[in-house]
């Protein structure tokens, strides 16, 4: 989950012109980032650039959320592996790194960070309980997290239910080859 955050705060910051470290609040839905990105949906409903929402600091967003962004996302290892001959193991790194730091520093006030967690029954995001599922959290520097609700918006529940049935597939798949 890191580490499509990582690639998303990139892609957004670039987009925009601005320093990756301005990019706040972008939360990964669901599992990895899939070639057919069913796995998986971006939320950008709460996430900003600086104080600006992140909707508001692209300019022609409406054709960027269409073609761009997606693709450039799924792309982003390929390209990393290319550029650099070799796999992308720094960067998976660093993601690891973050999301440690996070665990143990905490997040600052205010700031949500995407983290794949074992879904509990009545979280307020309905998803199913014992999935793993990446949701927006807070860490409290204890090795402890919450479960931020009220980030996803209306668009968003959709692909959050599409993004389920896709784990939910994949899981019973893998649980039958072990039969």
């Amino acid at each position: 989950t890191r580490l499509d955050s990582n690639r998303c705060v990139a892609q957004l910051a670039a987009k925009a012109d601005a320093p990756p470290a301005l990019v706040q609040n972008v939360v990964v839905w669901g599992g990895q980032l899939s070639a057919s990105g069913a796995h998986q949906h971006i939320g950008i409903g709460q996430a900003r650039i600086g104080r600006v929402p992140v909707a508001n600091a692209i300019a022609e967003r409406e054709q960027y959320w269409a073609t761009e962004f997606g693709a450039a996302l799924q792309k982003r290892g390929a390209d990393v592996v290319r550029a650099r001959r070799a796999p992308c193991a720094l960067s998976t790194a660093r993601a690891v790194a973050s999301h440690v730091k996070d665990l143990f520093q905490g997040t600052k006030p205010g700031e949500v960070v995407s983290m794949g967690v074992l879904a509990e029954k009545g979280d307020s995001y309905g998803i199913e309980p014992g999935l793993v599922f990446s949701v927006p959290v807070q860490c409290r520097g204890d090795d402890t997290y919450r479960i931020v609700a009220g980030m996803a918006d209306e668009g968003d529940f959709t692909a959050l239910r599409q993004a389920e049935e896709a784990l939910r597939q994949q899981r019973a798949q893998v649980l039958s080859k072990g039969k």
